[in-house]
């Protein structure tokens, strides 16, 4: 959208067919009416400050987001620059380009709320591992305690003792591998 105001009293001089399709109101509506005359007041205000802004400045500055209302499309979010034009060594026009970047800052705030959910999700299951980790540590020291138990009340070379060795240790493999999961949970 590209517009034309009066550095006077800030009416719209010129307004290219863009911006009637973003705004949903005809050129002959536009030409001639202040923000005040088009938009809401709290909308309008900022739209003056920023003109005077860019008035003072006797340069150009740019708006990052700024909502404005269309009676077509609803709610649209602009990226827009304002520039000073000169007539005789005063300010005498404010021309304004804006883009409709709607599209893309939703766009954005979607990928930034899917970002959020998956570490939401990562965090959850990092609690969820740390829970079963714990759990399963206890029973792994019962596993051991009973296992190393029962080596100490067995004569050495009896057959079973093998067994109960293999016992404590894939207890201690298994206690290791809960090991790397929690410090995984942590991250």
């Amino acid at each position: 959208m590209v517009w034309v105001k009066d550095a006077e009293d800030l009416r719209f001089v010129l307004f290219n067919k863009a911006g009637e399709d973003l705004l949903g109101v005809t050129r002959d509506q536009l030409i001639g009416k202040s923000d005040y005359d088009l938009f809401p007041s709290e909308q309008a205000e900022a739209f003056v400050v920023k003109d005077r802004e860019v008035l003072r400045s006797g340069g150009t500055i740019e708006t990052h987001e700024e909502e404005i209302l269309s009676s077509t499309k609803g709610v649209r979010i602009l990226r827009s620059n304002r520039s000073v034009v000169l007539g005789a060594g005063r300010p005498r026009y404010i021309v304004g380009l804006s883009h409709d970047i709607t599209d893309l800052v939703e766009n954005d705030r979607e990928h930034l709320l899917r970002q959020l959910e998956d570490a939401q999700r990562i965090e959850a299951l990092g609690v969820v591992v740390g829970k079963f980790v714990h759990d399963f540590n206890n029973t792994l020291s019962v596993i051991m305690m009973a296992a190393q138990s029962l080596v100490g009340s067995m004569e050495s070379g009896a057959a079973a003792r093998e067994d109960i060795d293999e016992i404590v240790t894939a207890a201690t493999r298994a206690a290791d591998l809960a090991r790397q999961l929690r410090a995984i949970s942590r991250r």
